[in-house]
Parts: structure tokens; sequence; C-alpha cells
């Protein structure tokens, strides 16, 4: 056994297809470079469980998984990603708490192992997980996503890397109810498409685009996702005014990503990243880039000690 872990795993947005991926459509997602830390440390005395329900949960499932009494394992945690911030903090937190705990217990896993274990975990946090942010921080590069049984993962074809400016609505938001709340929407008719099923066109458009170096493709793809996600009652007053301004600024495309109904916008910056970002901070936003492209984004490294 070891005394002590610590772990650092970035955060995730949503390009296209939240939502739609827990109805059996792709989606695209990739690491950004704010990350969560956990400090996992194995005591020789039994100690008061977490009192968030969530968290005390997610610490059984993990510990007994590895024959650990969960009362022996104290977590702490610093994280850039808030909660409810769209920003894959459940996510980052779930595969950190695996990692954590299989180190105390000497354990080495695969990724794989990981990310099926990790799953589980995220069960804590959302009810339903299709397994996408758990995917995307712990492959910490741009991936193509297809939910199943055995989910199919594949790094994404990016011919043209560019900037991707993310900013935080300051609206916390239960990704359980967003998931439930559409969940809970009346059938579509089958004459036509649903929203999901256009939605997952618009991801595999939009992967064609990214594969192409067609920026501007993959911006009215965004631009046509957020008008499907909004009409089904996932945008906001704010997200949509953040969407105006990044698109005002000289954005491609933009939209929410995640749940939605607060939590963050993404936007596709191109050479005009600086001027998106000053158009969203100066109208009271927290905003940050990240670069698109197969590489893994700085300062995301996963330490394990």
């Amino acid at each position: 056994m070891r005394a002590r872990s610590v772990q650092h795993v970035p955060g995730k947005v949503i390009l296209l297809g939240e939502h739609a991926v827990l109805c059996g459509h792709p989606a695209i997602a990739t690491a950004v470079p704010r990350r969560l830390t956990l400090v996992a440390e194995l005591g020789q005395d039994a100690h008061d469980l977490p009192g968030d329900r969530s968290l005390r949960q997610a610490l059984v499932t993990t510990a007994v998984s590895f024959g650990l009494d969960p009362c022996r394992v104290a977590v702490h945690t610093e994280s850039r990603l808030p909660p409810g911030g769209g920003l894959g903090s459940s996510a980052a937190l779930s595969v950190a708490l695996v990692r954590a705990v299989a180190a105390l217990s000497c354990t080495e896993l695969t990724d794989t192992e990981v990310m099926r274990l990790a799953t589980e975990v995220e069960h804590a946090f959302h009810r339903r997980s299709s397994g996408l942010d758990i995917r995307a921080v712990v492959h910490t590069g741009p991936i193509w996503f297809e939910p199943g049984a055995e989910p199919l993962v594949l790094p994404l074809d990016v011919r043209e890397p560019f900037d991707l400016v993310i900013a935080q609505s300051g609206q916390r938001r239960s990704t359980a109810a967003q998931v439930d709340a559409v969940g809970h929407r009346p059938a579509q008719s089958n004459s036509s498409p649903g929203p999901m099923a256009r939605l997952g066109e618009l991801t595999r458009r939009a992967r064609a685009a990214l594969a192409d170096g067609e920026v501007a493709d993959l911006g009215d793809a965004m631009n046509s996702a957020h008008l499907e996600l909004r009409d089904l009652g996932m945008s906001t007053p704010t997200l949509d005014r953040m969407v105006a301004i990044a698109r005002e600024a000289g954005a491609a495309g933009a939209k929410l990503t995640g749940a939605g109904h607060g939590g963050a916008m993404i936007a596709v910056a191109g050479a005009r990243g600086p001027r998106i970002c000053t158009a969203l901070r100066d109208s009271g936003f927290e905003v940050f880039l990240t670069r698109m492209n197969r590489s893994e984004p700085e300062d995301a490294t996963n330490h394990r000690n």
C-alpha cells in the first residue's frame, strides 16, 4: 500500500454532439488546459466520509473496487474546473479518484481500465453518462466518440490547427437535471428527423470540416447546433448573449458546450482569438483559449505519484 497519491487531470469541452450522444449519435470533444488536482491519502485510522453526497458515493465506489476501506481514504481537491461549469469537472474528478485510489492500492491500470471504472464512478454525479467526458480527459486531445457497449474512440483528424475560445457564463447547472429534461421530452414524429438526429448529422459535418481544414464549415455546423440546443431549452439568455458577442467579434461559429442551461460557451476563433477574448472579457465573462490540434494541451499532462 502507498500512503499518498497526487493526480492532475484536464477538463474538456464538447464541440458538437452533447445530449445527442445519449441517443446513440456521435460527438466531438477535446481536453482543455485547465485541470483538477486531487490528493488522496491512506491513513491507519478511520475518519468521516465527505459531506457531499455525490463525492461520498464516488469515493465509496472507488475504494471498494480496490479493496480499501473508504473511511481510511482522505481526498483533497484543487480545481480550475468549476462544478456545473460545462468543463468536465466531474469527469476529471472521477478519473483522478480512480487513478489515485489505484495508486494507493499499488494497482496498475491501463487507460481502458481507468475509463471503464471512472465511467461507473461518474454515475454518482450524473446518473446517466455516455462516457464521452471521461474519454476526453483521458485521451487529452481531440476525439471522435461513438457511444455503445464498447464505445468507439478515435483521435480526431484536424488538418489546420486553430484556436478555440472558451468562456464561462458564471451560471452553474446540474448536468443530471438537464439530461433528464431532454430525456423527458415527447418523442418526435417519424416523418422527419428529430433534433437528436439533426445534431448527429451536424457532428458528422463538423468532422469532415476539421479533416478538410474548412473552419467556416465547422463554424456553420456549430451555429446550427446552438440553435437546435436552444430550441431544446438548453440555452439561456446569458449563453445566447455570449454567442452573439463572439460572432460579432469575428468568430466563425459559437455555441453552448456541455449540458447547457448555464456552464460555458465555445467559439471558433481563427486569427481573431484575442479580439473575441477581449469582447467577452469586457462583457464580464471569464475566458481562455485552447489550441485545437492532435497534440496534448499545454499543462494538461497527467502526473502520477
